[in-house]
């Protein structure tokens, strides 16, 4: 019963990791307080064609577009992010944009253009604050498999206020995984 546990455990556990290597781009927008909102950037996704562009915007959400009023240029109040490509480097995030045109709502931009070969990964990480009010925002989880130019392979995630994203399937798989073990623990204790 042993073996049992442990094969199944490493199992998920592998499963985990590999389901692990393509994530999604994440983007969590929340109330900052003065009418404010933080921007907290998480993730990575692979390009399918080269390009080269300042910034990885969103672009036709499902199930709607995540915004209700255009912004433009709005540069970060605190904190920092930044956006990088395999073979184009990394480049600081100095503003943002929310447009209701061109359906590229969403997207943190940084100054010139950041390169990218098809099948580089696509990273971003940040937490920072803009003053875009909430009310800039709908509220809820959106997703897209395209960039401005170009298509992804796995989906940009909007989230925004406080609503709980989905959980992402290595979690799940891990979650499983530590249950089977639990079970077999437990019956392991009662023999």
């Amino acid at each position: 019963m042993k073996n049992i546990v442990v094969k199944c455990l490493a199992l998920f556990v592998i499963a985990g990791w590999a389901g692990a290597a393509n994530a999604n781009l994440i983007l969590n927008v929340t109330d900052a307080g003065s009418g404010n909102s933080r921007w907290v950037l998480s993730g990575d996704t692979i390009a399918n064609h080269s390009d080269s562009i300042n910034s990885f915007w969103g672009r036709s959400f499902s199930p709607e577009d995540p915004i209700n009023a255009g912004f433009s240029s709005i540069p970060l109040l605190s904190g920092s992010g930044s956006l990088s490509s395999t073979s184009g480097g990394s480049k600081a995030v100095d503003n943002v944009w929310l447009q209701l045109v061109f359906t590229t709502p969403i997207g943190p931009r940084v100054s010139g253009s950041l390169s990218w070969l098809a099948g580089d990964t696509l990273s971003w990480v940040g937490d920072f604050v803009v003053a875009i009010p909430m009310a800039a925002y709908k509220l809820g989880v959106f997703t897209t498999n395209t960039l401005y130019n170009g298509t992804i392979t796995e989906p940009l995630v909007v989230t925004i206020g406080d609503t709980v994203a989905p959980v992402p399937a290595p979690a799940t798989l891990a979650l499983f995984g530590l249950g089977l073990a639990g079970l077999g623990w437990s019956k392991r204790k009662k023999a």
